[in-house]
């Protein structure tokens, strides 16, 4: 029995009695337990304010940004929690559960704390990167449901669900840019370089919108963010640190972040050393090496040599200047031994009252100034000079100043005495070697026969017309000598996967600034090349170690990097052995150009190794490409079905790129007994009166649109009619 009409809303009970032939009524049953099958009709469903307003949340509970997920922001949560209220009078209605749906999908339901209102879900499995929208509807006892809300101002509640890292960024240049006392010393530093700035300027590169953080690890292993930045459309930051702390030695490097909090590996270190404390000033001797009083020149005293030498102490490596008669410009310098001593030439000075001030300036910059101190030069009466010698060979050629360096083996003497004077130079054993005239000006100079290396000594003597003489004295150390051509040991990669420190030429990096090392003669100037090009120059330290990196990034492709060495003298070594590398800082995706349940095969950079990973239990199948940038895999590791699979290529630099692809294809037709029509399902049917019913095989209707039907097994999509061979 179906009732003819629609039953109204509310309670009703059923039973249900027999009348014979005769019309005798037998009693009424129910069918049930008791005397009534009873049932409430219930066709409303719930309304859109059966939650209250302001209820709805969405929140993120994984590290390391967790908390209320906006609508269109970002998440990297693939379970957030969705939650909400339902209001007192949607309880009375019979509200008891809500439907969770992702766009069209329902991701689940959950019950109604039938106290309280309150409703939570959690998704089971984790959702897809990608954008999703959620909603809930409310669903009644009678299984009626409500339309769907998300909680936000439009229809649904937007988030993207980001779950990779980014990429890592790269440190490209720090900057000095502070200044301490007279002389500029900012610029871009060198790795393990001194500087006295303590809020340095970092330059490099990540992907646009990524937030860069800069990260300064002291020498006790303590790591603290100093800085923040974000990169450009251009992919470009600059971040200026915050103080980095107490003077010591930093290693600096770098993070990049998105949006969702998850953050990139670190860049290799960039070590700095911190040194914002001043020397202490430098302890200045003026030593008088002239006519017949040789002693020091005490302060406000007087000398008769007008090329006296300071010596004093001071920091070991610090560089001492001086300046004479207050000015600015520098008379000369010299870098203070390891012992803490120094000794450094002045230039000729003329007769009159002349002041010296010393300068000492450490190697991260920090200065240091002495009083000034006053002394008189007369050199009167009879008087002799031996200014300089001059050096007119190699690359460096200037004046060499007594006690000095020369790789001019005849170098020319220079001095002053009076005019017209007849100038008499002797070896260090006395042997007269010449003479020359004086100009008008007092100026004379004699050129020297040629010298083997070594030290050398040399006096020039004059007599005045009353008789009285005065000799002045020189010391030269002739150096001819090239130093040995450097070498080059290493090569430091320290960007992306793959870092290492490379020992021999001819490999492939994707550091576009590696640091190359070396050795050379200590204290020699080691100037780097790549082909013709100069890249720059360093001196190399105590223990005759160098080490350099290039301070623009350099360009993709083959580069022949050869070192020379110049000593102190102006001598210069030959090239060092040339150490070939290939820069190679990108590569190329791998392209699928079969994939059948045989093989998986196509083309990648050569040499690339390519790895697939199987989304079903992330088991990883790798093959390298051929010297044509062929590869394949037999069989398939993904099965009919996979969906979204990766295929990485990672080049022999370590540059890497991907591409995703589906399991292969299903090619295998139903067969009609394990995939096809189910055997004696099918049926045709004739629903046009008068005769009406199942129509037998051969036998005849009149419905001109008989129904024919059946049953497939689950995996097959639909079924195609034929009348006889027509579709």
């Amino acid at each position: 029995f179906t009732p003819d009409s629609d039953l109204a809303e509310g309670r009703h009970e059923f039973t249900v009695s027999a009348v014979d032939a005769s019309g005798n009524e037998g009693p009424q049953l129910s069918g049930t337990d008791d005397a009534g099958w009873s049932f409430t009709l219930d066709t409303t469903a719930p309304g859109a304010d059966a939650f209250e307003t302001g209820s709805i949340t969405l929140n993120d509970d994984v590290k390391p940004l967790t908390g209320p997920i906006a609508d269109g922001g970002t998440t990297d949560d693939t379970q957030p929690t969705y939650a909400g209220k339902i209001t007192s009078d949607g309880l009375a209605g019979g509200i008891d559960h809500v439907n969770i749906y992702d766009g069209s999908t329902l991701l689940g339901s959950t019950t109604v704390d039938q106290i309280t209102g309150a409703w939570s879900f959690t998704p089971e499995m984790a959702l897809a990167s990608g954008n999703h929208t959620l909603t809930v509807s409310a669903v009644d006892a009678a299984g009626n449901e409500g339309p769907k809300v998300s909680g936000t101002d439009d229809d649904g509640w937007d988030f993207n669900l980001l779950t990779s890292a980014p990429a890592q960024p790269s440190i490209e240049s720090v900057i000095d840019d502070r200044t301490q006392g007279d002389e500029v010393d900012t610029g871009t530093l060198q790795k393990g370089q001194a500087t006295n700035d303590a809020t340095l300027t970092l330059n490099g590169s990540a992907a646009e919108g990524m937030i860069v953080k800069i990260w300064a690890t002291d020498s006790d292993g303590n790591r603290v963010q100093v800085g923040e930045g974000t990169a450009d459309e251009n992919g470009r930051w600059s971040i200026t640190t915050d103080e980095l702390g107490a003077d010591g030695r930093y290693s600096l490097s770098a993070t990049a972040v998105n949006a969702s909090g998850i953050s990139s590996a670190e860049t290799g270190v960039f070590p700095v050393v911190l040194d914002t404390v001043a020397p202490d000033a430098a302890i200045a001797v003026l030593n008088d090496d002239q006519g017949d009083i040789q002693d020091p020149v005490v302060a406000g005293g007087v000398t008769d040599d007008r090329s006296p030498t300071l010596s004093g102490t001071g920091e070991a490596g610090a560089t001492v200047s001086v300046y004479l008669d207050g000015d600015s410009t520098s008379a000369g310098s010299v870098v203070v031994n390891s012992d803490g001593s120094w000794i450094l030439a002045l230039p000729a000075l003329e007769d009159g009252a002349h002041s010296y001030q010393t300068k000492v300036t450490d190697t991260a910059g920090n200065e240091t100034r002495s009083e000034a101190v006053n002394f008189t030069v007369d050199s009167s009466s009879v008087a002799i000079t031996i200014d300089q010698a001059n050096d007119n060979v190699g690359s460096i050629t200037d004046a060499v100043l007594n006690g000095g360096l020369t790789d001019d083996s005849t170098p020319e003497l220079q001095g002053t005495t009076i005019a017209g004077a007849s100038v008499t130079v002797k070896d260090v054993d006395g042997k007269v070697l010449g003479t020359a005239i004086a100009d008008a000006n007092g100026l004379w100079k004699y050129q020297l026969d040629r010298v083997t290396d070594g030290e050398h000594s040399w006096t020039a003597e004059v007599i005045n017309h009353a008789g009285n003489t005065a000799q002045a004295g020189i010391t030269l150390t002739v150096d001819t000598t090239a130093p040995a051509a450097p070498t080059i040991i290493t090569m430091t990669d320290d960007v992306g996967t793959l870092q290492d420190i490379i020992t021999s030429p001819g490999k492939v990096t994707d550091d576009p600034a590696p640091t190359f090392a070396g050795t050379a003669e200590t204290g020699s100037t080691v100037t780097i090349y790549d082909g013709d090009t100069v890249l720059g120059s360093v001196t190399a330290d105590k223990d005759g170690n160098w080490s350099y990196t290039p301070t623009t990034n350099l360009v993709d492709g083959e580069h022949h990097i050869t070192a020379t060495s110049t000593d102190e003298a102006g001598n210069d070594s030959a090239h060092s052995p040339v150490w070939d590398f290939t820069l190679d800082t990108v590569t190329s995706a791998p392209v699928i150009t079969t994939n059948t349940t045989e093989e998986i095969s196509g083309t990648a950079e050569p040499g690339a190794t390519v790895t697939i990973t199987d989304p079903s239990d992330g088991s990883e199948t790798s093959v390298t490409a051929d010297e044509n940038g062929n590869w394949s895999i037999q069989p398939n590791p993904l099965e009919t079905g996979d969906s979204s699979a990766s295929v990485v290529a990672t080049d022999q630099a370590g540059n890497s790129n991907s591409t995703m692809v589906d399991g292969p294809a299903d090619t295998t037709p139903p067969d009609n007994k394990t995939s096809g029509i189910v055997a004696g399902s099918i049926t045709l049917t004739d629903d046009r009166e008068p005769v009406t019913g199942l129509i037998t095989d051969g036998s005849a209707t009149n419905d001109t649109r008989p129904t024919y039907s059946g049953q497939a097994t689950a995996d097959i999509d639909h079924v195609n009619i034929y009348d006889g061979g027509t579709l």
